[in-house]
Order: structure tokens, then sequence, then C-alpha cells
């Protein structure tokens, strides 16, 4: 994730923002959750295995029950 990148200083400050939408920073929960485009991707990948959208308690669980 960009935003960690640039803390360590592997990157610029101005070089933060999210690839794949270009309009927020990149970050984890923006990253895997908030961005326009990965939020599309996630709903097209549940809709291809025949799985909804449900949100059991942590991030963690949440992709634990999807294998159960």
């Amino acid at each position: 994730m960009k935003e960690r990148l640039s803390r360590l200083g592997v990157i610029h400050q101005e070089d933060i923002v999210c690839v794949l939408c270009n309009k927020s920073n990149e970050y984890g929960h923006h990253l895997f959750l908030g961005c326009d485009f990965s939020w599309q991707v996630w709903c097209a990948w549940l809709s291809f295995v025949g799985r909804q959208w449900s949100y059991p308690g942590t991030l963690k669980e949440h992709f634990l029950s999807w294998t159960v």
C-alpha cells in the first residue's frame, strides 16, 4: 500500500494516490474495500462464486466465512 511505502520513505508523499481509481490515497481499507474499482472486482467475484456480501465481524472473520 502506497501510504505505508510513503511513510517508510520508499516512495514520495505525492505518489500515494490509488493507482486503480485515482480518487483517494491508497491505504489498506481503501485498497480492499473503499476503492470503486476494487469494489466492482469484489462484487463481480462474489457474484461469480454465488456469494453475497455479509460482514460477520472483523474483516478476517468475513474472509474466513467464505471457506465454510
